[in-house]
């Protein structure tokens, strides 16, 4: 009798009425004009973080709000860009995958896949490299902390500027100074053309 009654319950659900709205305004149309519920837009100049996906699902039950294609991520004036990003309400984590784009000021990172914890760090893996100024840099990871400005390559991190290379276990470059700090195993090559300029 109980399965009869959870069978009934799911089939009322699934004949019942339910809406798909193509966008937000539809929504907002429909309750103001076909239920009489007023919706304000908040003031987006109050906000810290803009998210926008072509697709975006939110599951209760994982409490968790996943952006499919052309996700986009917007943190003062830092953005990331990605195939894919999943947001978890219980830690509040953004986790970004596939083809992931950080980009903030003069300096761009690319990787696999990204974890954002704002407002302090950036985790990133998988094909790391990064590009500020007249500087690259490759690596397994990397962190990037958003107070310090600093980067912190791990794994085969290689450091190269015009003609000077370096290459660690651990590389840390910091932006504001532009200043590099090497742990680990290290390779060096400084070019004297700089200096007889």
């Amino acid at each position: 009798m109980m399965f009869q009654k959870i069978v009934f319950l799911c089939l009322f659900f699934s004949l019942g009425s339910s809406f798909v709205y193509a966008s937000y305004s539809n929504l907002v149309n429909d309750l103001v004009n076909e239920h009489g519920i007023d919706v304000s837009y908040p003031d987006s100049r109050q906000l810290d973080v803009f998210v926008t996906a072509k697709d975006i699902t939110f599951s209760l039950i994982d409490s968790v709000l996943v952006g499919v294609e052309n996700t986009r991520v917007v943190y003062k004036d830092l953005s990331i860009k990605a195939h894919q990003l999943r947001f978890s309400v219980l830690d509040n984590t953004l986790r970004f995958l596939d083809s992931v784009f950080v980009t903030k000021d003069d300096f761009v990172l690319t990787c696999m896949n990204a974890i954002a914890l704002f407002p302090s760090d950036i985790f990133v893996d998988g094909n790391v490299q990064f590009i500020y100024r007249d500087y690259q840099a490759m690596s397994e990871r990397a962190r990037y902390d958003l107070n310090t400005n600093l980067i912190a390559l791990q794994g085969n991190a290689v450091f190269l500027n015009k003609d000077d290379y370096l290459k660690g276990d651990y590389i840390t470059f910091d932006l504001d100074n532009e200043s590099v700090v090497s742990g680990g195993r290290a390779k060096i090559k400084v070019s004297t053309k700089q200096l007889q300029e």
